[in-house]
């Protein structure tokens, strides 16, 4: 008698000498019960007596499994009831065939498959009973669906939290006390998820996996934002699940997603395709994965796999204004030149930072703040793409068919305007400042909001009407204006302005249009 501890758990074995010949062919995995033997019922063994040592081994540890294969065949002795492998379902003399993925006739087996399996994973074994064919298989141990903990468990961060929230709900005006920035993703929207642990293989139904965002996302076509950053959870959970020989297929839903530095929101998403290399991957229509692993293989998908999720339902983020990182206004897709990883531009966004530049797509992207491009994968080059709202990305770029690389200086989360940066306002007769950008001509000349408006281009302010205004303002060329401004309660001061790009900030309060880019 041969006493084994693998993974915590106790496994008595007889192995006689002649027990190593070559062992009998069992049943394939999974195999469901059957109304009739397959085969014709093996006559089972009877259990040899079990030595005093072996008895006393399973009192020391965890529930043992002991095993008798004096005859050829392992015959369960001692079922465990209960500990790690007690919710497999084995029963004294009962014939085991497979364990996991492996065919078991001796000890040996069964250590090799205990050893490297994980209580929280499923583990099935193939057994003949009464001469009929039973599939038995552990409990799978789902992620978790939401966190739920009692008041006396918050942290004082988290009472601090809470307390505010109560604070601004006892106010005249608590929706406008409580209220932030939202951004609505809409339907059709894609996400890209990868599983680091891999996705299961044996999944059944109801069962709960928990993914990452492998890419990040942007708000829509215009890239001001990225709604969705990088190492975001989401949650999934299978529909359905078969196993028909080398061909598994699973149907996943996302229902559930918790933003890296954001709220948790629900979600109702399906995988739309599938990326990588090395085993065969379809995704269906209807959202169904189908794979084709190996025997030996625990996981239908690895890790580095990327599964894109399609949006069934508008999602609707609300954040504070700091979770937004903005971006200048362009997307990248990884190529090779010469064997070395560069990035190419593949779309420039509208009145943004990269266009104002010049930059147009099929230009190249050779560092992104002092990173090469070639160390950076296309999630980390898009992630040093974005950043706080009016900061500067600096690039080194190739423009095509140039022979030289240049350093651009982009500014992040700003649309360029061409005028004077100024809004006036009209109350009766009086004409006023009402806003002055930031950067405009108008700022640098020293104007500012409340001063009053004497005259435009040698009109009397208070001859112009609205319209009048809006046309002095917006007019084309690059003539330059005589305005005739005074600060309350000071005297008259002329100002000459000339048109000019400047950056004005945006904000993410808007309903996104579906954005989807280039394929890597």
């Amino acid at each position: 008698m041969k006493r084994l501890l693998i993974a915590g758990v106790v496994c008595a074995v007889s192995l006689p000498a002649w027990a190593a010949r070559k062992p009998r062919r069992g049943l394939p995995k999974g195999t469901a019960p059957a109304t009739q033997s397959p085969r014709p019922a093996l006559e089972r063994p009877r259990p040899s007596p079990e030595p005093e040592h072996a008895r006393e081994s399973a009192a020391g540890g965890e529930a043992p499994l002991s095993l008798d294969v004096s005859r050829g065949a392992a015959v369960v002795l001692d079922a465990p009831a209960s500990g790690s492998l007690g919710g497999l379902g084995l029963q004294n003399g009962d014939v085991l065939t497979h364990l996991g993925a492996a065919a078991v006739s001796s000890g040996p087996d069964a250590a090799k498959t205990v050893s490297a399996w994980k209580p929280a994973e499923r583990l099935w074994a193939s057994v003949l009973r009464d001469g009929r064919a039973v599939a038995l298989e552990t409990p799978f141990v789902s992620a978790e669906r939401a966190p739920a903990r009692d008041l006396a468990e918050l942290n004082p961060k988290e009472q601090a939290a809470r307390q505010s929230y109560l604070d601004a709900a006892a106010t005249d005006k608590p929706i406008a006390a409580l209220s932030y920035p939202s951004l609505e993703l809409a339907a059709g929207e894609r996400l890209w998820v990868r599983f680091p642990k891999g996705l299961p293989s044996d999944l059944r139904p109801g069962d709960v996996v928990e993914a990452e965002t492998s890419a990040p996302l942007a708000a829509d076509r215009k890239l001001d934002f990225l709604a969705v950053a990088p190492g975001s959870k989401v949650w999934l959970e299978a529909v359905s699940a078969s196993d028909d020989g080398p061909a598994r297929a699973v149907r996943l839903h996302a229902y559930k997603i918790a933003l890296a530095g954001g709220r948790t929101y629900p979600l109702s998403a399906l995988p739309a395709s599938a990326a990588g290399s090395g085993d065969f991957v379809r995704v269906t229509p209807g959202g169904t994965i189908v794979t084709a692993p190996g025997n030996e293989t625990r996981t239908a998908l690895g890790p580095s796999w990327n599964v894109q999720l399609r949006l069934l339902s508008p999602l609707l983020l609300t954040e504070p204004p700091s979770y937004f990182r903005a971006g200048p206004g362009l997307w990248v897709k990884e190529v090779r030149e010469a064997d070395v990883r560069a990035l190419e531009v593949t779309l420039v966004a509208s009145g943004r930072s990269a266009e104002r530049a010049g930059l147009k797509a099929g230009d190249r992207v050779y560092s992104i703040e002092s990173n090469a491009a070639a160390r950076l994968d296309f999630s980390a080059a898009l992630g040093a793409l974005y950043g706080a709202p009016g900061t500067d990305c600096v690039l080194r770029v190739t423009r095509q068919g140039g022979p030289r690389s240049e350093t651009l200086r982009l500014k992040r989360g700003v649309s360029w305007r061409r005028g004077f940066g100024l809004r006036l306002h009209r109350d009766g007769d009086a004409v006023s400042v009402q806003e002055v950008s930031e950067g405009s001509p108008a700022a640098k000349a020293g104007i500012t909001a409340g001063m009053r408006l004497s005259s435009l281009a040698g009109s009397p302010a208070q001859g112009l009407d609205r319209a009048a205004l809006r046309s002095l303002l917006e007019a084309e060329g690059d003539a330059k204006v005589e305005f005739v401004f005074s600060a309350p309660g000071g005297r008259e001061r002329g100002y000459t302005l000339s048109k000019d790009w400047y950056a004005a900030g945006l904000s993410p309060e808007t309903v996104a249009t579906p954005f989807t880019p280039a394929k890597r």
